[in-house]
């Protein structure tokens, strides 16, 4: 029983440092949006000009986006098509390649950078309205969980599953609730800037005079 007591209440203490931390990774990872171009050109392989899409047999045309591989690498890639928009998380850049995870998509999505028609970076931050509703949401389930284990005590194992349950429904509610979200517009190459290596120096040359 003293067992159970002390892994109850050793969950209890980590749970305001779990959100927290939550909070931190999220925030390492840029919340972007990424808006399709009017026109783009993989020479011989894709053309999007408007909703005109032309391309060779390895495209695959969809709805809103347009699936091709890279003739370089053949990495699976997706193109965005005109107009259309996905806000998520950037992830990574490699050789011009943004690794991006839409909103509620368990995969990431590889988007060439040159095919971003409008990028858009999230200006929410962890302000002290939302931290203050996430240690409401952390005391609500102490209070919770006092008052269940006063009445019920420590026999009741189906109780405690509950009780975690909830704690974690209150600390996810916490982070998803953001309220509103303002975008501002910056270059495609902002992404660089947070993930690809600085620009190395080109030496002047040598005017003769």
């Amino acid at each position: 029983m003293l067992t159970r007591l002390a892994v109850f209440v050793a969950a209890l203490g980590l749970l305001p440092g779990l959100v927290l931390a939550q909070t931190s990774a999220l925030g390492a990872r840029p919340r972007v949006r990424i808006t399709g171009p009017e026109r783009y050109e993989i020479p011989g392989i894709l053309q999007i000009d408007g909703a005109r899409v032309t391309g060779n047999a390895s495209i695959t045309i969809e709805e809103t986006a347009v699936r091709v591989v890279s003739p370089a690498t053949e990495q699976p890639l997706i193109v965005l098509r005109p107009g259309q928009r996905l806000a998520g998380r950037a992830i990574d850049v490699k050789d011009r390649i943004v690794e991006f995870l839409p909103d509620g998509q368990p995969d990431a999505l590889s988007i060439p950078l040159d095919s971003i028609g409008k990028l858009e970076m999230s200006e929410l931050r962890i302000r002290p309205r939302i931290l203050r509703g996430i240690l409401v949401g952390i005391a609500a389930f102490y209070g919770v969980a006092w008052l269940f284990m006063a009445q019920c005590g420590l026999g009741c194992d189906d109780g405690l599953l509950i009780i975690g349950s909830v704690g974690g429904g209150m600390a996810a509610g916490a982070i998803a609730g953001r309220g509103g979200e303002r975008w501002k517009t910056v270059p495609a190459d902002w992404l660089l800037s947070r993930f690809g290596p600085p620009p190395a120096s080109v030496p002047r040359p040598t005017v003769q005079r």
